[in-house]
């Protein structure tokens, strides 16, 4: 029998400390940015809301009929704080920065959002009689095991909503009456667990589908706590109702003043044909498929059917609801002629339903403790260490990135090696080789810094540099080295400008213009060196010419030998230009497969166009906020688990 105690205080730091710690490692591996247009329709209205006190996405334009997102304006409306804290920090900046900052602040609501599923995952798991250990490694498992931790960098509504249902679930009493004493359930948290499931069709409307469960499980708990007098489970009931009723009421008012009916999303009349996949590539595609499978993109849920068994010998009224909520949300999806999720890591429609899968885990890591199982530990080191390389390539190389180079529609392909998360891996891969050879790579001379685009594709001259550009010298033992260049700057405006090259910091030559273009040579010492290239800045932009950037002079060739050896050529034959300015155009740039970008918001913050002083800011400000957060939840984490040890010693007999 259950413990019908209210929640310990204990457990409820526990819950606080785990949100700390993933809050934490959630906003150091953000991206700081949006990758979908459903993400940008989404912080317009909250954008519309905050300055203009409307719904509408067109609030400014006069006599113009309004226009309205199609999704739910629950977690635009949600979002509010964020973005009025974004908007405070983006107005103390840069104007040029306040697209990309104010959005990077509001992208925080997803870490916020998960890291919340995951603490009250771990409540679920205790409330469920499970241990400690279990309740942390099934929060964690969800946390970090899963495609919610790529998800935590979006702004998709699927977390929000999984928050919403699965708080619904955990609202309600979970103890079992005394033999012989039926008594009345208490009505609020039926209340509360009905508002909490009215509030999700406010944020994703299709979250429709688990109302239908979330009200069965509701009055099954309602029933069983009322005992033998059925009559008292009554109230309880009428409370989820109207818990329920408020926000669907406000959704339908809403609905009638944007779309004319209540019963009309923005979705539109036609939704229903758009159910016109088959439903064997939608279901199959959601499950196993390489190119989109839950199993894929979440290896620890392998484990589900087992903890699900394990689950219904506990609480079979928690293991129906999460088998059905699933099954439900699969069976919808497999129709839908965007089953994918389009632009998203994974099944992203089955985001909302994570947490109803982790649950069951549960019953699975319970049966670890104590016992010798050596197959099961096995199969769950193995599973997450699977999932380990998936979470990465989700996290390290933006999802954008993948969708621009294979441009693919068929996402349901059974092809491992054209998997998404095979092919970021390779992107990975390949990134840090290139990374080494510019910044490591022995007996070669690099292009490290400073230099535009090549003008020749994958050739890596001719080129032009920026106004200050670095050279490394990676030589072998040898005698002399010998550094040969041709420079031109005949091309620049109004008149070529002088030059300067330096090794090691010392000026080796000056010159007025190398117009016409000028060639170089050095003899050196053979050991590891640094060439640096001064010139006055010009903008072809400024002249009449389509290309806005900041140029010195026009590298034509370079090379480098030891004792008559040449030393190999390296560079990024498509350097990270400055970050556009436009929204679209940032999250073009964001995902351009040409460039070697890591998708973390450090790595923007150097390619962004804000002074040093401010990115330094910046970067502190975000950094203290996210290893702050992630130390007090490590330390409250040791505390809590400190006490149960001494908890535990207590109790032993003496």
């Amino acid at each position: 029998m259950m413990s019908s105690e209210p929640l310990p205080a204990t457990r409820a730091r526990g819950a606080a400390a785990l949100f700390g710690v993933l809050f934490g490692l959630y906003l150091l591996t953000s991206g700081g940015h949006f990758y979908a247009v459903d993400e940008e329709m989404m912080f317009d209205v909250t954008e519309s809301l905050a300055l203009h006190g409307s719904f509408a996405l067109n609030p400014t334009q006069l006599g113009a009929a309004p226009t309205y997102s199609q999704y739910g304006p629950g977690q635009s409306v949600a979002a509010l704080p964020l973005f009025w804290i974004g908007r405070a920090i983006a107005g103390r900046f840069s104007p040029d920065a306040y697209p990309w900052l104010i959005r990077a602040i509001v992208s925080w609501f997803n870490p916020l959002i998960t890291a919340g599923v995951a603490a009250l995952l771990f409540i679920a798991v205790l409330r469920l009689g499970f241990g400690r250990r279990a309740a942390i490694g099934t929060a964690l498992l969800y946390g970090i095991g899963t495609m919610a931790w790529p998800h935590s960098k979006t702004f998709f509504a699927e977390p929000l909503t999984a928050l919403l249902c699965f708080g619904s679930y955990l609202a309600l009493p979970i103890d079992m009456p005394r033999d012989g004493e039926p008594r009345a359930p208490a009505w609020r948290p039926f209340l509360l667990a009905g508002l909490l499931a009215g509030l999700a069709p406010t944020v994703k409307i299709q979250s429709g589908i688990a109302l239908p469960l979330l009200a069965l499980f509701a009055a099954l708990r309602a029933l069983r706590a009322a005992g033998r007098e059925r009559r008292a489970a009554v109230p309880a009931l009428a409370a989820w109702a109207a818990g329920a009723a408020l926000p669907l009421v406000a959704l339908a008012i809403y609905q009638q003043a944007a779309f004319g009916s209540p019963f009309r999303s923005g979705y539109g009349d036609s939704i229903w044909s758009q159910f016109s996949t088959d439903f064997w590539v939608g279901f199959g595609g959601q499950i196993w498929s390489s190119g989109r499978g839950i199993l894929w993109y979440a290896p620890p849920l392998l484990l589900f059917p087992i903890g699900l068994w394990l689950l219904w010998r506990r609480d079979w009224q928690t293991a129906a609801l999460c088998a059905l909520i699933v099954v439900a949300h699969v069976l919808f999806y497999s129709k839908w002629i965007a089953w994918d999720g389009a632009g998203a890591w994974g099944p992203r429609f089955l985001n909302a339903v994570l947490p109803f899968m982790a649950l069951p885990l549960a019953a699975f890591l319970d049966t670890l403790h104590g016992r010798r199982t050596p197959l099961r530990s096995g199969a769950l080191i193995v599973l997450a260490l699977l999932a380990a390389p998936v979470q990465l390539a989700g996290l390290l190389i933006s999802v954008n990135t993948f969708f621009s180079l294979t441009r693919g529609d068929d996402l349901s392909n059974y092809r491992v090696a054209d998997s998404a998360i095979a092919v970021q891996l390779r992107i990975a891969a390949d990134q840090l080789r290139q990374l080494y050879e510019i910044r490591f790579a022995p007996d070669s001379v690099a292009l490290v810094a400073g230099f535009s685009y090549s003008e020749d594709g994958p050739r890596q001259v001719p080129r032009w540099t920026l106004p200050q550009a670095t050279i490394a010298l990676r030589p072998p033992p040898g005698d002399m080295l010998e550094l040969d260049m041709e420079l031109n700057s005949c091309f620049a405006q109004p008149a070529p400008s002088p030059i300067a090259i330096a090794v090691a910091g010392q000026v080796l030559a000056r010159d007025q213009a190398a117009c016409p273009r000028r060639r170089y040579r050095f003899a050196l010492p053979a050991r590891p060196t640094t060439v640096t290239l001064s010139t006055a800045a010009w903008n072809p932009a400024a002249f009449g010419g389509e290309r806005d950037e900041e140029l010195g002079v026009m590298l034509q060739q370079i090379a480098a030998q030891v004792d008559g050896r040449p030393l190999a050529l390296q560079g990024d034959t498509l350097p990270v230009p400055p970050m556009p300015r436009g929204t679209f155009a940032i999250r073009h740039w964001m995902g351009d497969h040409r460039m070697s970008h890591w998708d973390f918001w450090w790595w923007y913050l150097l390619h962004d166009r804000l002074s040093p002083g401010e990115n330094l800011l910046l970067a502190a400000a975000w950094l203290a906020l996210g290893l702050g957060s992630l130390g007090w939840g490590l330390r409250g984490m040791l505390r809590a688990g400190d006490a149960t040890r001494r908890r535990g010693m207590l109790r032993e007999p003496v």
